[in-house]
C-alpha cells in the first residue's frame, strides 16, 4: 500500500523542510547566493545519487534535475559545498532523522517493526568511516600503528531498528564518536552510547524499545543506564569476560534449576537444511561478584545445523554446531524464549544490512573522503550519508514505485547505474514519475535534457 508521504517525492520535501529550519551559522551574508537549505539540499543530492565524489557532483551541477528533484535554487560548487558544511554541528540534522521517523509513525509503516509485545528492537554499535595518517582535525580519534605511526580517524555510534522477519533496517541519528577540542583522550563507543541513550529518551519519551549490543556493554553500570532511561536490553555474555555468571549458570544447570525449550526447523536456503535449537534459560542471576544485587537473565542458545539430504552436502561438512549466550532483563519464559534469541540475533543486522550496504555493496561510500574541512565537515558527510541510507530503505519499505523499479533493475547497484545514466538524459520532474518510467521504460519517452540533445 502506498503511504501518502511515505514515497520518493513526500520524503525528500519533508527532509527538505527540516533543512529549512536549519540556522545560518555564516556571519557575513552580504553577497551570499547559496542558502543553508540549498547546501545540505545539494549534499543529499551526492549520496542520494551514489555520486563517486565531489568532482563528479560539480560536473552534474548545471543538471537542471538537481534543482527541480531537489527544490534548490542555487546550486554551490563543491569547493562552496565543502566550506557551508564544515563549521554547521552534526546535531543540525538531527531532526530530518526524526521527522521520517514520525511519517513512519504516521503511516502506521513503523508498528510492522514491534516486536516482543510491542517493543522496538533497536540494535546499537560503532563502526569506523575515515582514517588517514596525514589529514586531521580537532575532532579526530587518534592512535599510533607500527607501520604509519600516528593515524587519524572517525567514527560513528550506529543505531537502527530492526526486526527479525524485516529485512530492512530503520536507522536512527547516530551518535559521532570524536575526541572534542581540548580533550586529550579519545572518545570512546561506551561514552557515545551513554549520550545517544540520553538524546534518544529525549527526543522519543514514549517509545518502549529493547536495547541490542554486543558483550562489550554487558557491565553494570551500563545496563543501569539503560534502565534509568526506560529500555529494555538483551546483550551479549561471553565466559571469558562474564566468568562468574557462567558459573552460576553451571551450577544451577547442574542441580536442575535451569529450563529447557527445544525447537526444530527446516529451512530452504540454497540447499535444504535443518536447524535444531537447544534453549537453556535462567532468571535472577548475579551479572558480577562485585554487584552483587544487580541480576538479569540469562539464556543460551545451541543451534545444530545438518543438511536434509546429506547427497547435498558437497564438503561433507556433517552437523555445524554454534552457541551463542545473551543476558536480559526481560523475564524469560518457555513462551518468549525463541522470540528473546531470535531479537538477539538480529544484532547482526546492523553490520550486514547497515554497516556492510554502506561501506561495500551497494555504492553509497560511507568510507570515501568527500572531504575532511578543519571542524565538522567528515562526521557531517558521514551523517548525510546514512540519512540518505534512511530514506533508501523507507521507500523500499513502503513506496511501492520504489519497489517496482528496484525489482525491475534486479538489485540496487544496478538501480543506482539506471538512475545516475537517465538522470543525466532526461527531464525529471518529480521521483514518483522517475521511478515509475524506470521500472516500465515503455511509457512515453521523456524529454531530452538541453545539455545531452
Amino acid at each position: 500500500m502506498q503511504r501518502k508521504n511515505l514515497c520518493a517525492d513526500g520524503l525528500y520535501q519533508i527532509v527538505r523542510g527540516k533543512f529549512n529550519d536549519v540556522p545560518e551559522h555564516r556571519s557575513n551574508l552580504k553577497n551570499v547566493k547559496v542558502s543553508m537549505p540549498d547546501a545540505l539540499s545539494s549534499a543529499l543530492a551526492v549520496f542520494a545519487f551514489k555520486m563517486p565524489s565531489l568532482l563528479t557532483y560539480d560536473r552534474e551541477r548545471e543538471n537542471p534535475n538537481l534543482k527541480s528533484l531537489f527544490k534548490i535554487q542555487h546550486v554551490p560548487s563543491d569547493t562552496q559545498l565543502r566550506e557551508i558544511l564544515d563549521p554547521m554541528p552534526g546535531e543540525e540534522l538531527r531532526p530530518a532523522y526524526d521527522a521520517i521517523l514520525r511519517e513512519l509513525q504516521k503511516g502506521k509503516a513503523l508498528e510492522e517493526f514491534q516486536f516482543l509485545n510491542g517493543r522496538y528492537l533497536i540494535v546499537l554499535d560503532g563502526t569506523g568511516f575515515y582514517a588517514s595518517s596525514h589529514i586531521s582535525c580537532p575532532q579526530c580519534l587518534r592512535k599510533n600503528t607500527r607501520s604509519d605511526g600516528e593515524c587519524f580517524y572517525h567514527q560513528l555510534l550506529g543505531a537502527s531498528i530492526v526486526h527479525p522477519d524485516i529485512k530492512q533496517v530503520i536507522p536512527l541519528f547516530p551518535e559521532a564518536i570524536i575526541r572534542e577540542d581540548g580533550q586529550e583522550k579519545n572518545d570512546c563507543e561506551r561514552n557515545a552510547s551513554i549520550r545517544w541513550v540520553e538524546k534518544f529518551r529525549r527526543h522519543h519519551p514514549k517509545m518502549s524499545a529493547v536495547i541490542i549490543e554486543d558483550s562489550l556493554a554487558s557491565n553494570v553500570p551500563h545496563l543501569r543506564h539503560l534502565e534509568k532511561h526506560r529500555l529494555n536490553y538483551i546483550c551479549g555474555v561471553k565466559p571469558a569476560g562474564h566468568k562468574y555468571l557462567f558459573e552460576q549458570f553451571g551450577i544451577n544447570k547442574s542441580t536442575g534449576l535451569s529450563h529447557r525449550y527445544d525447537l526444530r526447523q527446516v529451512r530452504q536456503e540454497k540447499v535444504r537444511k535443518e536447524h535444531h535449537f537447544h534453549l537453556e534459560y535462567i532468571n535472577g542471576l548475579e551479572l558480577n561478584a562485585s554487584h552483587a544485587g544487580f541480576k538479569v537473565n540469562m539464556f543460551v542458545c545451541t543451534e545444530s545445523i545438518s543438511y536434509v539430504d546429506q547427497k547435498q552436502d558437497k564438503k561433507g561438512r556433517g552437523i555445524e554446531v554454534k552457541t551463542f549466550s545473551w543476558v536480559t532483563d526481560i523475564p524469560i519464559n518457555d513462551d518468549n524464549v525463541f522470540s528473546l534469541m531470535r531479537a538477539a540475533r538480529r544484532r547482526w543486522a546492523i553490520e550486514n544490512e547497515n554497516f556492510k550496504t554502506l561501506k561495500e555493496e551497494t555504492s553509497y561510500n560511507l568510507e570515501h573522503n568527500y572531504g575532511h574541512g578543519k571542524q565538522n565537515l567528515a562526521t557531517n558527510f558521514g551523517l548525510m550519508c546514512v540519512l540518505s541510507f534512511l530514506i533508501d530503505q523507507t521507500l523500499e519499505f513502503c513506496c511501492s514505485s520504489f519497489a517496482k523499479a528496484l525489482g525491475h533493475a534486479k538489485g540496487r547497484c544496478y538501480l543506482w547505474d539506471t538512475m545516475r545514466a537517465w538522470f543525466r538524459v532526461v527531464i525529471l520532474h518529480t521521483w514518483t514519475a522517475f521511478l515509475e518510467w524506470i521500472s516500465d521504460p515503455k511509457k512515453k519517452y521523456p524529454q531530452l535534457c538541453p545539455n545531452t540533445s
